[in-house]
C-alpha cells in the first residue's frame, strides 16, 4: 500500500484567506441587509416574507442537483437569509415616534420627567452629561396628557453643571424643555446619540434627586469603581498625565484638553487614548497569563473572560471595545480547546452579533475604523511578520532575531497595517490627512505596555493607599509624560495636514477594491518591501524618557516667569516667582486646558498653587476653576470680586472651603511678596476691569482683566510689558496713554473662536505700532526675566 503524500504546509509568508469562514460571510450579509433596508425603505413584514422564503430555500438546498455555494460549504440561500435578517432587524428598530416616547415631546414646551440615571455620568469642561431612562413624563404646557405619564418611555441626554455629583442609579425629577439634538454639515450629534438610543436633549433644567442607589448592583459597583479610580488618578498624577491614563485605563478622555486631543488626532495616535484592540490585546494577554498561572488553564480562562467582560462595561462598552473584547474572548477559548483561531471568522462573529443587537453600527465611525483596522491585521499581520523574520535571518542570528521580531512587528509593522487600512475612512470622514503616524507610532508605541502596566499598578496602589499610589506613580509617570510630550512636540513641529474636503465615498470604495484584489494576489512582496527596512527600526524609549524628565524640570530658577495661556479673550496668567512660588490669575480657559497647563508647569513633586487670584467673578472667567482644587493643592485664594455675585462663584467658594483652602479678599492697594523683592500688587479694581502689577528690579508688567476702559485709566507709569484682554473695545483704548507707558511688548489674549469670520481684529490694528504678541496666533506665551532683561517664548515659534 502506497502512503498518500502529506499535504504541503502553507507558506507563512503568503496571504492565505481561509476557505471556511461562515461567520465572516454571514457578517457581510447582515451589514449588506442593513444598508439595503436603509436604502429601499420597505416595510418590516416585506423583509419577513423574504426571510421565510430564503429559510425554505436553505432547507431545500440539499435537494437540488445543482448546488450553489458562495464559499466552501456556505450555500447562497444561507447568505440570502442573512441579508433578509439584517434588513428585518434594521426595519424593526425604526420605531415611529408616538406620544408613548419621550422624543415626541421635543420642542413641545416644558415637561416634568421622573427618570433614572442609567449610565455613569460623563464630565466635560462646561457640562456633565447624564443619560436618563424615562420612567414617567408629564407635559406642563398641556391641559390634558395624551397618555398616562407612567407609560412614556425613552432616553434623554441631560446636561447639568460639571461637578454636580449625580451618580448612576439616582432617580431624578427634571423640569425643562426637550430638544432634538443638533446637527450641522460636518457632524450630526443627532445621529450620534440615536445610535445610543437617545433622541432628546435637555439643558438648563431644574433637577432634584429623590432617590439614590436604584441601579443594578453590579453596574453600581463597576461605575463606583470607575469614579473612584478616576479620582485616584487625578490625585497621584499631574495633568495631563492623569487625563491620559484615565483615557488609556478607564476609557474616559473627556477631561483631556482639546489641544492635546487634536495633537493625538493629527499624529494618528488617538488609538492609544481610546480603548481599542491594542489596549484590549495587552490587557487580555496580561490577565490570561496571571489567571492561568494562579488558577490553571480552564478556570483561569473563564475568570479572564469574565474580567475582560467587566472591564468592557467599566470603560463604556463602545463599539470598538466590544469588538476587541469579543475577538479576545474567542482567542482565549481557542487556546483553551487547543484550536488555532480563525481571525476572519472571529471578526465575523463580533460584527454579526453586534449588528444584530445594534443595527445602526455600520454608520458609527469608530466601529468602521476598528473593523477595517482589525481586518487589515487579520489578513496581513502573519505573512508580513514572516517575511520580516526571513529578512532578518539573513543578517543576524536567530536568537537576536527573535528579540527584534516581536517588538518591531507590534510597534511598527502591525500599526502601519492598521493605519493603511483606515486611511481612506479618515480622509472621508474628517476631510484631512496627515502622514505623521508613520513617525509618531514607532516613537511612542514601545512605551505603551509600560504605561498600561505601571499605570495600572499605580492606580491599584492608589486605591489601597494614596501614599503607595504616589510612590508607584513615580515609576509610571516618565512613560506617560514621554507619550504626551512626544505627541505634542510632533504636532507642533509638523502641524500641517493635507486637506481632503472633496474626498468622496467612491474613492473609498476604489481604494478597498484595489487593496483587497491585491491582497488575494500571489506576490504582495514588492508593495510592502519598504515596510521591512531594518534601518528604520530604532528604539528611543530610554533616552527620550530621560528627555521628558528634563523638559519638566528645565524651568529656570532665580527668574520671574509669566505664562499667558491661550483660548480666552481675558488673560489667564500663571506666574512662577524667583523663589519658586506659583500664582494663577484668572480661570477663563476650559478646565481641561488649565489643568494640562498646570500639569506641565508645576514640578511633579510640587503640585501646588501658592496663590490663586480671582480678578473677575463673571461666569466665563471662573468656569475653568471649578474642580481645580481636586487636582492641585491651593494655598490661598484671593478674591478681587464678590464671590456671592453668581451661583458659579458661590459654588467655587464653597468647594474651596470644603477643601480647606484659605480664602481672603484682595482689594485695591493690597500686594503680595513674591520673594527676592519681587511683588504683585492690585492697582485698581472697577466694576468691569481689574489692573494688577508685577514688579521685579527693572522689570514691570501691567496685567488688565475684564472689559477695561483704558482711556479713563490714570496711571501711565512705564512698563516693560502690557497684557491686555482681547475683548477690549478699540474706542475704550487711548493710544496716547499706551505710548506714555513705553511697553517693550504687548500681549493680547485673544480667543480665535470669537474672531469674526473674516479674521479682522481692530484692536490689533490700533496697536500696530507696538510689538504685539497674540495668543490666537502663537498659542501660549511665556515671558521670563532676570530683573533686567526679558525673553519671550511661544508655543508656535522659537524664543526671541
Amino acid at each position: 500500500m502506497v502512503n498518500p503524500t502529506p499535504p504541503a504546509k502553507p507558506d507563512p509568508k503568503e496571504i492565505i484567506i481561509p476557505s471556511f469562514m461562515p461567520f465572516f460571510w454571514f457578517a457581510c450579509a447582515i451589514v449588506a441587509g442593513i444598508l439595503l433596508a436603509d436604502l429601499l425603505k420597505i416595510s418590516w413584514y416585506a423583509w419577513f416574507v423574504l426571510l421565510v422564503i430564503c429559510l425554505i430555500l436553505w432547507f431545500l438546498h440539499n435537494h437540488y442537483k445543482q448546488r450553489i455555494y458562495v464559499s466552501d460549504r456556505i450555500p447562497l440561500a444561507a447568505i440570502a437569509f442573512m441579508i433578509c435578517l439584517g434588513g428585518l432587524r434594521y426595519q424593526v428598530a425604526q420605531k415611529p415616534i408616538t406620544p408613548l416616547q419621550s422624543a415626541y415631546y421635543n420642542e413641545r414646551g416644558s415637561v416634568e420627567i421622573v427618570g433614572l440615571v442609567s449610565t455613569a455620568p460623563e464630565e466635560f469642561d462646561f457640562a456633565e452629561n447624564l443619560v436618563i431612562e424615562v420612567e414617567s413624563l408629564t407635559p406642563l404646557s398641556s391641559d390634558e396628557p395624551l397618555v398616562t405619564p407612567e407609560d412614556v418611555r425613552g432616553r434623554v441626554l441631560l446636561q447639568v453643571m460639571p461637578g454636580s455629583e449625580y451618580a448612576y442609579g439616582d432617580r431624578l425629577v427634571i423640569r425643562g424643555n426637550l430638544q432634538t439634538p443638533p446637527e450641522n454639515v460636518s457632524f450630526s450629534y443627532r445621529d450620534y446619540l440615536a445610535r445610543h438610543g437617545i433622541h432628546s436633549l435637555m439643558t438648563f433644567a431644574q433637577v432634584s434627586r429623590i432617590e439614590s442607589g436604584q441601579g443594578k448592583p453590579l453596574l453600581s459597583l463597576i461605575y463606583a469603581l470607575k469614579a473612584r479610580s478616576k479620582e485616584t488618578l487625578s490625585q497621584i498624577f499631574a495633568s495631563p498625565e492623569a487625563e491620559l491614563l484615565s483615557g488609556i485605563l478607564l476609557g474616559d478622555d473627556s477631561q483631556l484638553s482639546s489641544e492635546l486631543k487634536a495633537a493625538y488626532q493629527l499624529t494618528g495616535t488617538m488609538h492609544i487614548i481610546a480603548i481599542s484592540g491594542f489596549n484590549i490585546a495587552l490587557l487580555a494577554g496580561l490577565i490570561t497569563t496571571i489567571c492561568n498561572r494562579w488558577l490553571g488553564i480552564w478556570r483561569g480562562t473563564i475568570v479572564a473572560i469574565v474580567i475582560l467582560a467587566l472591564y468592557t462595561i467599566l470603560v463604556g462598552a463602545e463599539a470598538s471595545v466590544v469588538r476587541a473584547a469579543i475577538m479576545g474572548g474567542f482567542g482565549m477559548v481557542g487556546v483553551l480547546i487547543g484550536r488555532r483561531g480563525n481571525g476572519m471568522n472571529s471578526l465575523g462573529v463580533a460584527v454579526f452579533f453586534m449588528c444584530l443587537i445594534n443595527p445602526t453600527l455600520p454608520w458609527d465611525v469608530g466601529f468602521q475604523l476598528s473593523l477595517f483596522a482589525s481586518l487589515g491585521l487579520v489578513i496581513y499581520a502573519q505573512p508580513l511578520q514572516a517575511r520580516f523574520e526571513a529578512f532578518i535571518d539573513r543578517f543576524i542570528s536567530k536568537d537576536w532575531g527573535k528579540l527584534l521580531i516581536r517588538p518591531i512587528s507590534e510597534y511598527l509593522l502591525f500599526t502601519l497595517i492598521a493605519q493603511v487600512f483606515v486611511l481612506p475612512l479618515i480622509a472621508y470622514h474628517f476631510g484631512e490627512l496627515s502622514l505623521l503616524f508613520l513617525l509618531a507610532n514607532p516613537l511612542i508605541l514601545p512605551a505603551q505596555p509600560l504605561v498600561m502596566i505601571l499605570g495600572t499598578l499605580a492606580l491599584m496602589g492608589g486605591l489601597l493607599s494614596p501614599f503607595l499610589g504616589s510612590l508607584l506613580a513615580w515609576l509610571a509617570w516618565p512613560f506617560a509624560a514621554y507619550t504626551n510630550r512626544m505627541v505634542s512636540w510632533l504636532a507642533l513641529t509638523f502641524p500641517g495636514a493635507t486637506s481632503l474636503r472633496d474626498f468622496r465615498f467612491i474613492w473609498v470604495a476604489v481604494y478597498y477594491v484595489l487593496l483587497f484584489v491585491f491582497s488575494l494576489s500571489k506576490n504582495p512582496k514588492a508593495a510592502f518591501r519598504w515596510l521591512v527596512q531594518p534601518n528604520r527600526l530604532v528604539f528611543y524609549l530610554g533616552c527620550l524618557s530621560v528627555l521628558s524628565w528634563s523638559l519638566v524640570f528645565s524651568a529656570p530658577k532665580g527668574q520671574l516667569s509669566l505664562e499667558v495661556l491661550a483660548g480666552s479673550n481675558n488673560p489667564v496668567v500663571l506666574i512662577e516667582s524667583p523663589t519658586g512660588r506659583f500664582l494663577l490669575l484668572n480661570g477663563a480657559v476650559p478646565g481641561s486646558a488649565l489643568k494640562e497647563a498646570l500639569g506641565k508647569a508645576l514640578p511633579f513633586n510640587h503640585r501646588k498653587l501658592d496663590f490663586l487670584v480671582i480678578p473677575s467673578c463673571r461666569k466665563d472667567d471662573v468656569d475653568g476653576l471649578i474642580g481645580l482644587s481636586d487636582h492641585v493643592s491651593i494655598g490661598t485664594a484671593l478674591w478681587a470680586c464678590d464671590p456671592e455675585r453668581i451661583q458659579t462663584t458661590r459654588r467655587l467658594y464653597q468647594d474651596m472651603q470644603a477643601d480647606q483652602v484659605i480664602q481672603a479678599t484682595f482689594t485695591e492697594g493690597d500686594w503680595l511678596d513674591l520673594g527676592q523683592d519681587a511683588s504683585l500688587k492690585l492697582l485698581d479694581n472697577g466694576s468691569e476691569e481689574t489692573y494688577i502689577q508685577v514688579n521685579w528690579e527693572d522689570f514691570s508688567a501691567l496685567m488688565v482683566f475684564g472689559k477695561p476702559k483704558l482711556k479713563y485709566y490714570e496711571d501711565t507709569s512705564p512698563y516693560s510689558l502690557l497684557i491686555l484682554p482681547g475683548q477690549t473695545e478699540p474706542e475704550d483704548l487711548d493710544i496716547t496713554k499706551i505710548e506714555e507707558m513705553h511697553p517693550q511688548g504687548v500681549i493680547l489674549s485673544v480667543d480665535k473662536q470669537q474672531l469674526p469670520l473674516d479674521g479682522s481684529f481692530p484692536l490689533s490694528d490700533l496697536l500696530n505700532g507696538f510689538s504685539i504678541i497674540r495668543t490666537d496666533q502663537l498659542g501660549w506665551v511665556n515671558v521670563r526675566t532676570d530683573g533686567q532683561q526679558m525673553w519671550l517664548f511661544s508655543q508656535k515659534q522659537p524664543p526671541n
